[in-house]
């Protein structure tokens, strides 16, 4: 196994979410035809959140639906009785600048997000903080990203666009007015196109630092790439979870399940044989007090089943040291 080039490495939800039929290339903005635009409409601003400290604002327009566009949703009462609602045809009228917008948002508030997620995340920051890691920066605004894509969106503003709230018996998002489709399919692509940045900017060339750290075998390149490890399998488990909750294709699951062991494979081949007593003695008390923190963290954890377990993906720094690492396979093609 070798680590392959960022077009083939990716911890996040991948592809649309089946709302339309209108963008074939998702690397380009989703724009609305002109002559799609309902006559007579204008545009209105419309304020969401998906729940998770990001909310936007955002100029939104009627348009005239086409074959293959979704125009409603469905949700799960409390009984588990599945129930259809019909939602207005919105879309976005400047997907450009919501992509500028979705850019400058996470840079600002991912770190103070990752504030409030787990241990990892907080040495991540303490290494930001201290100059050791800048680039730990860029993981945290994809991990951030990322972890959007998993969440439902919906209105938060006074304008709601004409859609009654879901009813408080609702599974998800209860008492909530949930977005139109055209708008969600836009922003989900545009998010898509922003991992993207950041998967490049993580892991584009063999410069790039995060690869550098993840190949050389020095003590404090080993702790960081080892906490960046930590936060990219953590997510990946939850993108996994919220795969397996909307029921999507497996070849996701098996995407991210290669992405995952190529990444922890380069980490402990690079590391075989390495000294880990040098390793331990060498590292801060700052550092010694993270491993020491993950290790209550993981003794106190269940997880059924097993590979939603930490462990089960990336052991620790010192079975990665002495054990060659086998690639997980828990998901198969077509299965």
């Amino acid at each position: 196994m070798r680590l392959i080039n960022y077009k083939g490495v990716v911890f996040h939800r991948v592809g649309g979410l089946d709302l339309t039929t209108r963008f074939k290339d998702e690397a380009s903005l989703p724009v609305i035809d002109d002559g799609d635009w309902k006559s007579g409409s204008a545009a209105v601003e419309v304020v969401f959140t998906s729940g998770a400290a990001l909310q936007t604002a955002l100029l939104v327009r009627e348009f005239v639906p086409r074959y293959g566009d979704v125009t409603g949703r469905r949700y799960t009462d409390a009984n588990g009785n599945h129930k259809w609602i019909n939602l207005p045809s919105y879309a976005v009228v400047d997907p450009a600048a919501y992509l500028n917008q979705l850019r400058f948002q996470i840079r600002s508030q991912a770190c103070a997000w990752a504030a409030t997620q787990g241990r990892a995340h907080q040495e991540a920051l303490r290494l930001i903080d201290t100059g050791i890691a800048p680039e730990l920066q860029l993981l945290l605004e994809y991990d951030f990203g990322r972890f959007q894509k998993t969440l439902s969106a919906y209105i938060t503003g006074s304008e709601r666009l004409g859609i009654e709230r879901l009813p408080k018996d609702a599974t998800s998002m209860p008492n909530q007015s949930p977005l139109p489709r055209m708008i969600t399919a836009q922003c989900d692509i545009m998010l898509t196109q922003y991992l993207a940045e950041r998967l490049r900017d993580l892991f584009g060339s063999a410069d790039a630092q995060l690869i550098k750290r993840l190949t050389s075998a020095n003590v404090v390149n080993t702790h960081v790439a080892y906490v960046a490890l930590r936060i990219l399998v953590e997510g990946t488990i939850w993108v996994l979870m919220d795969k397996q909750r909307r029921d999507e294709q497996n070849n996701t699951k098996v995407e991210l399940q290669s992405s995952l062991n190529s990444v922890i494979y380069t980490f402990s081949n690079a590391r075989q044989g390495m000294d880990y007593v040098h390793f331990e003695h060498s590292l801060t008390s700052d550092a010694v007090a993270f491993y020491e923190d993950i290790d209550v963290q993981d003794s106190q954890a269940s997880a059924s089943p097993a590979w939603k377990s930490l462990l089960f993906w990336l052991p620790s720094v010192e079975d990665l040291m002495t054990t060659p690492y086998e690639a997980k396979e828990i998901f198969y093609q077509g299965c």
